[in-house]
């Protein structure tokens, strides 16, 4: 038996250690029942089989041992929305190019058209894997809907994206569901860990439980959960979030700080990041 990777491609350390555990335990048994005459007699003497049996808590001490390594250098991590509303396919996972990070988001929402109309507030989330005011910086989305419009472009450059929370409204029955309509994120260089940036989204529903990275990680890919279009019935658009969290290293010839003057950063909503509209 061999247990499975992450979805998304990365090792599951859990996993690494117990793959590692199981496929150990069966050379240990096979090379014992070799060690045995169709007698039942042993070719060795008891000696060799307590060598064999320190050997074996040998490996099981140095597997332990690479796995709690590898942890801060292997593992990638998924963190989710709580799933307030649950409608929908999630949509194509995409992570930033190899070596960058997101740094910044933009969100597209529709206006609130009022009682009567088939409202769905937060349509995409748009992660920037670098300086989002750079014209040529990797742009992540996963799955869209096609209304409303891009609103800011919120930046936690120097920084990095290390959580998020969302803002939802839940299920009105025979009413309008307009499911996730803000977000906040979270970054390395704001003043304090609980200082967050607020999307330019709607205000339905309330703010649900803030998802974390590790301290030692920050954000690198995204997948939504996303309604299709309903036609004549109600339409949601963006329900639930996954983001993969992917170890941060900081690279050899860098100069600035991850943590950055929190004087020079600009108040939005009036939180710390800076915020510049899309032209």
């Amino acid at each position: 038996m061999i247990l499975k990777y992450s979805t998304n491609g990365h090792l599951n350390q859990d996993n690494l250690y117990l793959n590692s555990i199981l496929l150990y335990n069966s050379f240990i048994i096979c090379l014992s029942f070799v060690l045995q005459t169709r007698k039942g007699h042993h070719i060795f003497s008891s000696s060799s089989y307590k060598t064999l049996f320190k050997m074996n808590k040998l490996f099981h001490l140095l597997a332990i041992t690479v796995c709690c390594f590898s942890a801060t250098t292997l593992a990638n991590v998924n963190i989710t929305s709580p799933p307030v509303t649950n409608w929908g396919i999630w949509g194509p996972f995409q992570r930033c190019p190899f070596g960058s990070y997101a740094q910044g988001f933009q969100l597209t929402t529709e206006s609130f058209y009022g009682p009567f109309a088939d409202d769905t507030a937060l349509n995409s989330i748009k992660l920037f894997c670098g300086d989002p005011f750079r014209p040529d910086t990797a742009v992540i989305t996963s799955t869209v809907s096609p209304w409303g419009e891009e609103g800011n472009i919120y930046s936690c450059y120097p920084g990095f994206l290390n959580g998020f929370q969302l803002r939802v409204e839940e299920n009105q029955g025979s009413g309008d569901d307009t499911a996730t309509n803000n977000v906040r994120f979270y970054c390395t260089n704001l003043p304090t860990p609980n200082d967050y940036v607020e999307g330019d989204g709607l205000a339905f529903g309330s703010w649900g439980q803030v998802q974390h990275c590790y301290s030692n990680q920050v954000v690198c890919g995204i997948q939504t959960q996303v309604e299709p279009y309903q036609g004549d019935n109600d339409d949601s658009a963006l329900n639930n979030v996954l983001m993969e969290c992917c170890d941060y290293s900081k690279p050899a010839n860098a100069t600035e700080d991850v943590k950055e003057d929190s004087s020079v950063l600009i108040a939005v909503n009036p939180k710390f990041a800076f915020a510049k509209k899309d032209q």
